[in-house]
C-alpha cells in the first residue's frame, strides 16, 4: 500500500493512502482546543474560528 503525506502548513496536512485523501487541520476546530505535539509540546486555541 502506497502512503504519502505532503505538509503544507504548521498543523495542516494531506495524507494519501491508495486512493483515500484525509486533509487535517485544526483551526476548523473551535476555542479552547488543546492540541497535544508529543511529550511537554501543547498549544491551545484562543481565537474564534470566522
Amino acid at each position: 500500500m502506497n502512503i504519502k503525506i505532503t505538509h503544507i502548513d504548521t498543523a495542516c496536512c494531506l495524507i494519501e493512502i491508495g486512493f483515500f485523501k484525509i486533509l487535517t487541520d485544526p483551526v476548523l476546530d473551535n476555542a479552547g482546543k488543546l492540541y497535544h505535539h508529543g511529550y511537554g509540546a501543547i498549544s491551545k486555541k484562543h481565537q474564534p474560528q470566522n
